[in-house]
């Protein structure tokens, strides 16, 4: 079964007309791991119209599909208080 996200990002994209191309914004996506899973349980017509953007101030994740190409980091590493 698929995550809900998935789900009602199906149902939104019927409700648009299946617009030629769906941003899907994940704010404080954190590893994107919902975006991950999103992309990965989307029907396929959907699938290869999304564009998921993560916006993180964390580095990028290790592992992180380069499906995920809205990725822009702006970590700085923090030397305490």
């Amino acid at each position: 079964m698929p995550p809900p996200f998935a789900r009602l990002l199906t149902d939104l994209d019927r409700a648009l007309g299946s617009p030629e191309r769906l941003d899907v914004i994940d704010i404080g996506a954190g590893s994107a791991a919902l975006l991950s899973r999103i992309g990965a349980h989307v029907p396929a017509e959907l699938a290869v119209r999304l564009r998921p953007a993560a916006v993180e101030v964390a580095e990028r994740p290790p592992g992180l599909p380069r499906r995920s190409p809205g990725w822009r980091s702006r970590h700085r590493r923090s030397r305490g208080w």
